[in-house]
């Protein structure tokens, strides 16, 4: 257990250390940054950290987050680093997770452009061990689906629009899925139609 917190507050440390002094971040936007709790019930359950930033010059967005939950939440810890442009085609990500004690990383890169499709380079490492690059195929217009709330505010979000279909890659699992969302009602909040 003590080592196992100890590489917990390593990597959250580097996670962390990685935003604040990358090249790329440190000339980007923030668009987004926040620290949420996970709860169950009223009991605590992890936390979420997450950022959403915009490099102008290079026109780039990054999405960058870290989860840890404790034993009622899974004992899961999981971050990740992932860029696309300004029409949210992907470039890359990294992602990490610990569960059960089992480590997975996945180190994937893109190209292609949204009108021909993209191919997915990735290696999937587990436990340490470094894992067969696999290669992927992907339908015209995939998104990261980290970037999906993002894309769809480009698209023009409102009640009256109909369901975006889209193609994204789960990024903890390195393949695509389609998916269907719609805008179901507008929120007031703090006085602001959300």
């Amino acid at each position: 257990m003590v080592q196992s917190l100890n590489f917990n507050k390593i990597l959250f440390y580097l996670i962390v250390a990685n935003s604040f002094f990358s090249p790329s971040l440190s000339l980007a936007e923030t668009l987004f940054e926040g620290y949420s709790l996970i709860l169950t019930g009223k009991a605590r359950a992890g936390f979420v950290v997450q950022n959403y930033s915009v490099d102008q010059k290079a026109k780039v967005y990054t999405s960058t987050y870290y989860i840890k939950t404790n034993a009622l939440g899974g004992d899961m810890t999981e971050s990740l680093s992932a860029k696309c442009n300004m029409e949210f085609e992907p470039i890359s990500y990294k992602y990490t997770s610990i569960v059960n004690k089992k480590a997975k990383t996945i180190d994937a890169t893109f190209k292609g452009s949204k009108e021909k499709g993209y191919k997915m380079k990735a290696v999937i490492s587990e436990n340490g061990q470094p894992g067969n690059p696999i290669s992927l195929d992907l339908p015209k217009e995939t998104i990261l689906s980290t970037f999906l709330a993002y894309w769809m505010l480009a698209k023009g979000v409102s009640v009256s629009k109909p369901p975006f279909n889209y193609n994204a890659v789960a990024e903890e699992a390195a393949k695509v899925f389609t998916g269907v969302a719609k805008v179901q009602k507008v929120l007031k909040v703090n006085n602001i139609d959300s």
